[in-house]
């Protein structure tokens, strides 16, 4: 107000219109740049990048330890987690910032930059009752929870640096989380809201399956489940469902345990058969995918797979169909030979009907065999 005024004043002072109207276009124009400088300063710079990762990407040592979402802010980075009780009456330690066992960020020792954040713990809660609103610095907060109750929260952080791609996250006594991937507004792999409920989901039946553990899910997380919703994501195809319907999707390869999922397809990476054969093509890369998945039934003791076999699409569909069957007990018997029992392992062959979206004109990556984890 105080410059529009001066602005006045002069020109009743000055008189001449021509100098007058050059001079106000001027202060005007001034202005109206230094009124759209603050306004971006206040709305747009102080909270720039928001955004949630509602997938994270990690390695846990703990299979009863999950995050579930990180949501990035200005000046934090907020890691939610669930930790599901597997011993009745079992009590958990959660520390401040300042204690001994203080949940941390740190980068691992080969970066060389020794970057460590410690976490403030925050909205703690059991079974979705909330237990305490924060962990103060200096104290160390105990709970008891009983066999299946989920004690959830979040580990508030401050802002990592941008050069940071990739951290390790050590949850105290419970658990260590290698290779936390640092995403940024602009990441494809951020997912969705529907994703993280399904994962969380797929998260409790594999502990029913493989540990015995009937989850007691949060109260609010089942109230959601109840409501219905507009529209769902597509569900990976399930035994049931695909025996003679085309693939729509790509399943992603199996490179270590972690990519071993509930009723999703994985393509046993490198286990590819030559023409015509249901000989491996490479057999040593083959048998050391193959030990990926008789790493994870000796692991998950409980834990039973189902197979699918396929073939290109050019030949007889009905020997198709058969050299899929043959593709799909050879590596049942690959299993079998390095000690899993047989009733663990089903198997489903569908000869050239489910070529991969990307060689659906042929290619020998047709010729291969998936394995899914049976959670049902």
């Amino acid at each position: 107000m105080r410059c529009i005024l001066g602005i006045i004043s002069f020109e009743e002072v000055l008189g001449k219109t021509s100098i007058n109207q050059s001079f106000m276009k001027t202060n005007i124009l001034l202005f109206t740049v230094l009124f759209a400088v603050l306004s971006f300063v206040e709305t747009g710079m102080a909270a720039p990048n928001n955004h949630t990762d509602f997938l994270p990407k990690y390695r846990s040592q703990n299979k009863n330890f999950a995050l579930t979402r990180i949501d990035y802010t200005s000046d934090k980075m907020i890691v939610h987690f669930q930790y599901v009780i597997d011993k009745d009456g079992m009590r958990v330690k959660l520390p401040g910032a300042s204690t001994a066992n203080a949940w941390k960020l740190f980068t691992s020792s080969r970066s060389g930059t020794g970057l460590t954040e410690y976490a403030t713990l925050k909205n703690i809660k059991i079974s979705g009752a909330l237990k305490a609103a924060q962990i103060e610095d200096n104290n160390e907060a105990e709970f008891s929870a009983k066999f299946g109750e989920v004690l959830a929260g979040e580990a508030h952080f401050s802002k990592l640096p941008s050069t940071v791609r990739s951290i390790n996250f050590s949850v105290g006594t419970i658990t260590v989380c290698n290779d936390l991937l640092i995403k940024d507004q602009n990441s494809p792999m951020l997912g969705t809201e529907e994703q993280m409920t399904a994962n969380v989901d797929r998260f409790y039946r594999m502990l029913n399956s493989f540990s015995g553990i009937d989850v007691i899910k949060p109260v609010s997380q089942s109230v959601a489940e109840a409501k219905p919703t507009a529209a769902k994501k597509e569900k990976t195809p399930t035994a049931a469902t695909t025996s003679s319907k085309p693939l729509s999707y790509t399943p992603k390869e199996l490179v270590s345990m972690e990519d071993m999922e509930c009723e999703t397809r994985v393509v046993l990476r490198k286990v590819y058969f030559s023409d015509n054969s249901a000989e491996y093509a490479g057999r040593v890369e083959a048998l050391k995918t193959i030990s990926i998945v008789r790493d994870y039934l000796k692991y998950y003791t409980k834990a039973q797979i189902r197979l699918h076999g396929h073939t290109d699409i050019f030949g007889n569909p009905i020997n198709n169909l058969e050299l899929s069957k043959k593709r799909v007990i050879a590596v049942k018997q690959t299993l079998v030979k390095m000690g899993i029992r047989e009733e663990r392992i089903q198997i489903l062959y569908h000869g050239s009907k489910q070529p991969l979206p990307e060689y659906s004109r042929g290619g020998k990556k047709n010729r291969r065999v998936e394995v899914e984890v049976i959670c049902n």
